[in-house]
């Protein structure tokens, strides 16, 4: 949906991600990070980028699939970060991203 028009870049694993940014490369407007990870748990990454590069933290979009335990629900909570609910259509992402990248300019 979003490779239509936007830069997309996928990353297969946390760890591609932070490869990344160790890399340098920080302007990315959004970071769609689903919320069930191979290799670290969601947290762990957030807290990482969150620490070494505070301005990528508030550029997550966490995605799930709705069915997900109260850790999750406690996680996705102490974030301010928005997310979005699989199964997804191109009108939530749409709105999300939006939304993210009002949030990102503020």
């Amino acid at each position: 949906v979003l490779g239509a028009r936007e830069n997309v870049q996928y990353a297969s694993s946390a760890s591609v991600a932070t490869q990344w940014f160790n890399e340098g490369q920080h302007d990315f407007d959004l970071i769609l990070c689903d919320v069930m990870m191979p290799e670290v748990s969601r947290e762990k990454f957030y807290r990482q980028v969150s620490e070494r590069w505070p301005e990528l933290a508030k550029r997550f979009v966490f995605i799930t699939g709705g069915a997900f335990s109260e850790d999750a629900r406690a996680f996705l909570s102490s974030t301010s970060c928005p997310w979005l609910e699989k199964p997804l259509d191109s009108e939530k992402i749409e709105r999300v991203v939006q939304s993210a990248r009002r949030r990102c300019k503020e």
